[in-house]
């Protein structure tokens, strides 16, 4: 598929405004009640030491990281509630949370490649493909609040902002991924993708159910992104008696959760 930068930067950014917890427990709730109402027992991981592991000096010291850390706790999390959330929703299957390395990536070539990956087995033997993309950065180098909504433009003032979300999206429809997420050492963002018609209207009758009946280039240039920001501090405030705010953990993983259901992009969801 070819794609042209003005291509990859004529799309829509909005809010994913459903992305919050009362939506998790809406869909969820009664069946994570029942996954906490078993006993567990989970890895220890509170002794990660202050030097070297939370410094983080570049993007290889944050990914050692989130290896040691987030990629622990969202393993553990996702292997305590899989199976018994596979047993209430059919549509979901077995995911795993891995690094570049351990997926392939079909479609992309090696300058198209993510720093994260989730893989289900089921869908290939041996080495699986990826099915979310998910990329590093440092906070100094891009943050969420500079993204700004409708189309732009490549260019000098622009760039720093737009090329992460550009090779994003770039993995999204090459590969036909719906979701993917960018984590800095200040927040994770949370992405989806969806094809929108070229005023920016939701999908009609008639219109193609899936990537594979849309032209490529109508796919690139018509795409809405959506992308919800969760900092590392959410719910740092230890006198709460229960989560008020999404935190990156439980977002890596509901977000592991959607793709073990429906991980293509379509015309409507």
């Amino acid at each position: 598929m070819a794609v042209s930068m003005r291509s990859l930067l004529d799309y829509l950014r909005r809010a994913w405004e459903d992305f919050e917890l009362d939506s998790l427990g809406s869909i969820y709730g009664g069946a994570l009640r029942e996954v906490l109402q078993h006993q567990f027992v989970l890895r220890d991981i509170s002794g990660i030491p202050q030097y070297p592991f939370c410094e983080i000096h570049n993007e290889d010291s944050l990914e050692s990281l989130l290896a040691k850390w987030n990629h622990c706790v969202v393993s553990d999390a996702l292997s305590k509630s899989q199976d018994h959330l596979s047993g209430r929703f059919s549509t979901l299957n077995e995911v795993y949370m891995v690094r570049a390395g351990q997926a392939q990536y079909p479609g992309l070539d090696a300058s198209y490649r993510p720093d994260w990956g989730a893989v289900q087995p089921s869908i290939r033997p041996g080495k699986p493909s990826t099915i979310l993309p998910g990329d590093t950065k440092l906070s100094e180098k891009w943050r969420s609040d500079k993204i700004k909504r409708g189309p732009a433009k490549m260019t000098f003032m622009e760039g720093e902002w737009l090329r992460p979300l550009a090779q994003i999206y770039t993995y999204y429809i090459k590969a036909n991924m719906r979701y993917g997420n960018i984590t800095t050492d200040k927040e994770l963002v949370v992405t989806r993708v969806k094809p929108m018609l070229p005023n920016g209207s939701q999908a009609i009758r008639g219109m193609p159910t899936s990537l594979d009946d849309i032209p490529a280039d109508r796919a690139l240039e018509s795409g809405m992104l959506e992308y919800k920001p969760i900092p590392w501090n959410s719910n740092d405030d230890t006198q709460l008696s229960e989560p008020k705010a999404m935190t990156v953990n439980l977002g890596l993983w509901w977000l592991l959760i959607m793709v073990a259901g429906i991980h293509s992009i379509e015309n409507a969801y």
